[in-house]
């Protein structure tokens, strides 16, 4: 469920926070949210990676983000509050569509932003 290099470096000291990007599973994906409901492993693991790529991302510099403008960094960051401290429970359905709608994008602006790190070690 995620590209598992626990500590992918781009130049001196740079994370590579897509390393642990979730992505959703083709058999998952076939049959939408219903594995995702069913499964409290599958929600935990889907919800987990979730929190640590929204955490990764506030730890990334004003000036990296802005290579990104079209991220919602801090609505990436108020959704992992949501996540983390489950306010009003954590709503599957919305999860699922992050999941599918947002985090391709996120993955491409992520994948963009240490191409650029990269080309600057």
């Amino acid at each position: 469920m995620c590209r598992c290099d626990p500590q992918p470096r781009v130049g001196p000291g740079v994370a590579r926070p897509h390393a642990r990007l979730p992505g959703p599973d083709p058999r998952i994906h076939q049959r939408r949210t219903r594995p995702l409901r069913r499964s409290r492993l599958v929600q935990d693991a889907v919800i987990r990676n979730l929190q640590t790529l929204a955490e990764s991302s506030q730890r990334l510099s004003n000036h990296i983000k802005g290579t990104e403008p079209q991220i919602p960094w801090r609505e990436l960051a108020g959704f992992r509050n949501v996540i983390v401290h489950g306010y009003l429970g954590v709503d599957l359905g919305a999860v699922w569509l992050v999941v599918e709608q947002d985090l391709p994008t996120l993955a491409a602006a992520v994948d963009r932003m240490a191409t650029h790190l990269g080309s600057q070690g």
